[in-house]
Formats: C-alpha cells, sequence, structure tokens
C-alpha cells in the first residue's frame, strides 16, 4: 500500500485483459450517453488513482503503462493525458512530453504547454521556455498559469521591459482583471 491505495491489486486488476475490460469507449463509431460517458471517465479516474500513486513512489514506467492503457481504452478522458505530462515533467522527458502535446486530443492545451515550458526551466532552457509559455498565451490570451509563469520567468531574469510588454498583452486581451 501506497498513499492509502493498494497499488499491486489496482495494477494488476487494470492491467489483467482476463480481469478488466472496457469495451466501446474507444471506439468513434458507438454513441455514449451523459450516462455512460460519465462512467467511462470514472473508469480512466480508477486508471489515474493507481497511476498516480506510483508516480508518487518514482514507479514512472508502471505509471506511464498504466496511462497509456487508460488512454487507450479511454480516449475521452483526459485526467490520464494530465497526469502523463506530469509524469513526462517528473522525469524531465522533453520529448514524451511534446509528442503528448502534438498527439492528444486534448483541451486545453495551453495547460500541457505550461508543463512543457516548466520542464525547460527545470533544464536550464529559459528560452523554450518562454515559447512554451508564450504558445499557450496564443492558443488562449486569457489562460493564467502561463501568464504567470511568463511574469516569474521575466522577473527571476530581470528582464523588466519584457514584464511590461507581458503586461500590456495581459491587459489587451483581459481588461477586467482587476488583480493586476
Amino acid at each position: 500500500r501506497h498513499f492509502g491505495v493498494d497499488v499491486e491489486e489496482g495494477y494488476e486488476f487494470f492491467m489483467d485483459p482476463d480481469k478488466f475490460q472496457c469495451r466501446g469507449a474507444n471506439d468513434p463509431n458507438v454513441y455514449l450517453d451523459d450516462a455512460s460517458d460519465r462512467l467511462a471517465r470514472n473508469l480512466a479516474n480508477g486508471f489515474s488513482v493507481i497511476a498516480d500513486t506510483l508516480r508518487k513512489a518514482k514507479d514512472f514506467e508502471r505509471a506511464e503503462k498504466l496511462l497509456l492503457k487508460s488512454r487507450a481504452l479511454i480516449p475521452r478522458a483526459t485526467e490520464p493525458i494530465q497526469l502523463l505530462a506530469k509524469i513526462y515533467a517528473d522525469q524531465n522527458a522533453i520529448e514524451k512530453l511534446q509528442n503528448l502535446i502534438d498527439t492528444a486530443d486534448y483541451k486545453p492545451k495551453e495547460a500541457l504547454m505550461v508543463v512543457l515550458g516548466q520542464s525547460y526551466r527545470r533544464r536550464g532552457d529559459e528560452a523554450r521556455a518562454e515559447a512554451s509559455y508564450n504558445a499557450a498565451l496564443t492558443i488562449n490570451p486569457s489562460y493564467r498559469p502561463a501568464f504567470d509563469e511568463l511574469v516569474r520567468l521575466y522577473m527571476e531574469k530581470r528582464k523588466y521591459t519584457a514584464i511590461r510588454n507581458a503586461l500590456m498583452r495581459w491587459l489587451q486581451f483581459n481588461p477586467q482583471d482587476q488583480q493586476i
């Protein structure tokens, strides 16, 4: 047991095709009504609970396998994509993270771009981090986490003109933002 979850039993259950079967949720031709869609997403959350526990225990390989299976079985679920992004970021696996961003049908994509930017910062690649945050703001000029990370980067580098420009751009798209 890790963090209150029986990881081994859960992992074995989800990974064993004789114990866990999920059919139809990955077929775009199969109609899922609201109740069926919620059930499928709840199953994906079950995968994610086990995978997140594995991630916290630094068992990234098994967590990734579990989430990839979840994505294959229940592609409409977003939780596995968010968690995969965290796992790739924890491992500094930028190539895998970039591939996830490029291939995942995930909204908001800008959230994954912020995770990518944070990974670049941990690597010391401020230019790519800045580009990732700006890409997120291009997708959604009102996405506050990207703005906050961009300004934080500029503050640490003492790029005061860049801070001013970021603030002006933010206010152009978010004139009602009372915190700024």
